[in-house]
């Protein structure tokens, strides 16, 4: 409260809940105005139950993006639509979740080969992945 009125902030009490993390003797659903579980809610549409093992979920993901870049085919557009196409409607779909899970180079590797395939639109890459992505990680000019 004291933060809100010097920031101008509000915590929005309808979007906002709370986990009960630890051993509590008692878990009340309501405190302080917040709902609260035991059950880890989403954030930003990522369950946070699968922080300590994102495998599945990025699992997931990675099926739903290369069914979203397919979305594309039919529109049988140019190198740079579809590089266009790529940053704008396909690699947004994992900022937030790269924001919260880990993930291990494995996943990003598979997806880097759907965003790879959909702009060369073959399954052959005739140019270096080094080429097309940024590193993810800092390797200290290892690759």
């Amino acid at each position: 409260s004291e933060f809100g009125l010097v920031s101008g902030a509000k915590i929005n009490f309808l979007k906002s809940s709370g986990l009960w993390f630890g051993s509590w003797a008692l878990t009340p659903t309501e405190y302080a105005g917040i709902q609260w579980s035991c059950v880890p809610p989403k954030y930003l549409g990522v369950p946070l139950n699968s922080y300590r093992n994102s495998a599945r979920y990025l699992w997931e993901r990675h099926e739903s993006l290369r069914s979203h870049s397919q979305a594309f085919v039919p529109h049988n557009l140019s190198i740079f639509g579809r590089a266009q196409a790529c940053n704008m409607f396909l690699a947004t779909k994992l900022v937030y979740v790269m924001q919260i899970l880990h993930c291990a180079r494995s996943h990003i590797q598979r997806f880097q080969r759907v965003f790879a395939t959909f702009l060369w639109s073959s399954n052959m890459e005739p140019m270096r992945r080094d080429n097309l992505f940024t590193p993810s990680v800092s390797t200290g000019g290892r690759t």
